[in-house]
């Protein structure tokens, strides 16, 4: 199936939908249908919510995880086409709720036989009615493919942040992906300041590295390419200025304190927003999906929103670090500091958590490591990375990675 989807993708053939319907007779007492959440289309996901509702409304539908590409649907979705997996049970061995899983764990062997369904395919049913209407109803029209999952610094789309380092002294990048596994790539050289985006769209963040005014991008989808956008001694903020799901090449130029925004769309803008000294820290604060221009000055952090224009608020001193995630999963950015192990957080709607997470000379490399939509806490200290995941408050202790190395979370903190 992954080479179907590829060479589908490659000739750009008009896919509306790929249903999975892998295991689909062996019911639990959960769900009459599980439709799993993980590299699967959220629009689509949804749609199938509705054709239950519509056609099937006495049967109980809940949401699960695979934690892994677990079928055929994996291929269609890393293509960017909406797919979806409706499942026969619970599929995760642990849960809130306490009930573990419940899938038929005799597949692909001499055992898995009808008899394991109590002699009939009832269950199936419930299944093949989902796939009769689904055909139905999408021929009438298509799924509205929303923007693939933005999560920064997620170099296999999964939707949790990945550990990745570059390390200076040969320009290797070493990622250990939560889903792809681990990869060495040399991409870059030791003066190259990193810059790992989402530039093709796809969901999957890209190496890129910005040397000299060129920036060089190994896309996931795309390929190589070199832009020229820049000159020595600009700071490159590479966002999603214009809402269509890929990175925008962008520079600060400390000079003259102007940005100079090379849209994916074919535009471009050329703002006055800054002065030198500033640190630039583009993110969506108004989370209407366009990154917004943003510099930090002296603990002020100055915003020039696109949907709520220009603000300014104190929040830092001069000599802090200044991050911009969102921690809150609200879809906005947050404004924090780090200041010698200390964590100050800024949320946008308007509370401040300060909470000690490091210590003075760590590397801050916060990001959504645990996929829950939020930015957890995070630091690299000479080879170890120090987690504390939103999700569940725990605590994560990784060796990856070697003095000197650059964490990719830490690209565009200064």
């Amino acid at each position: 199936s992954k080479n179907i989807a590829q060479n589908y993708r490659a000739q750009n053939k008009n896919v509306i939908g790929a249903l999975q319907l892998d295991m689909t007779n062996y019911g639990g007492n959960w769900a009459d249908i599980v439709i799993i959440t993980d590299n699967t289309n959220a629009a689509q996901n949804q749609f199938l919510r509705d054709l239950v509702t519509e056609y099937q409304p006495t049967l109980v539908v809940k949401n699960d995880q695979c934690g892994y590409g677990c079928s055929d649907h994996k291929s269609w979705f890393d293509q960017n086409y909406p797919a979806s997996m409706p499942f026969e049970a619970k599929f995760s061995g642990t849960s809130l709720d306490g009930i573990g899983a419940q899938y038929n764990t005799a597949l692909h062997t001499a055992n898995d036989t009808l008899t394991r369904s109590n002699g009939n395919a009832n269950h199936a049913l419930k299944f093949t009615k989902l796939a009769i209407s689904y055909v139905g109803e999408l021929a009438k029209g298509n799924i509205a493919q929303p923007a693939p999952n933005r999560t920064p610094f997620d170099f296999d789309a999964d939707g949790r942040a990945d550990i990745s380092v570059f390390r200076p002294a040969d320009g290797v990048w070493h990622t250990d992906a939560s889903t792809g596994g681990y990869s060495a790539s040399q991409f870059g050289i030791a003066t190259d300041t990193i810059v790992p985006a989402d530039y093709d769209g796809d969901g999957k963040t890209d190496l890129a590295v910005y040397r000299d005014g060129t920036w060089h991008m190994l896309r996931s989808q795309s390929g190589y390419s070199a832009i020229q956008w820049g000159i020595a001694g600009d700071i490159p903020q590479p966002q999603d200025f214009d809402d269509d799901g890929k990175a925008d090449i962008a520079v600060f130029r400390p000079s003259n304190g102007v940005w100079y925004v090379l849209k994916s769309n074919g535009g471009n803008s050329i703002v006055q927003f800054g002065q030198q000294g500033d640190e630039p820290i583009a993110g969506d604060f108004d989370g209407d999906g366009e990154a917004d221009l943003a510099v930090f000055r002296d603990g002020v952090w100055h915003i020039k929103g696109s949907a709520n224009g220009y603000t300014a608020y104190q929040f830092g001193i001069a000599t802090d670090t200044a991050i911009a995630a969102d921690f809150d999963g609200d879809g906005k950015a947050d404004s924090a500091i780090f200041r010698e192990g200390v964590w100050y957080v800024l949320r946008s709607g308007g509370s401040v958590t300060v909470f000690q997470w490091g210590v003075a000379g760590d590397v801050p490399a916060a990001a959504d490591y645990d996929g829950d939509g939020k930015a957890d806490l995070a630091v690299y200290r000479g080879g170890t990375w120090y987690i504390y995941n939103s999700s569940n408050s725990s605590i994560s202790y990784r060796s990856f990675g070697i003095s000197g190395d650059r964490p990719a979370a830490n690209a565009f903190v200064k």
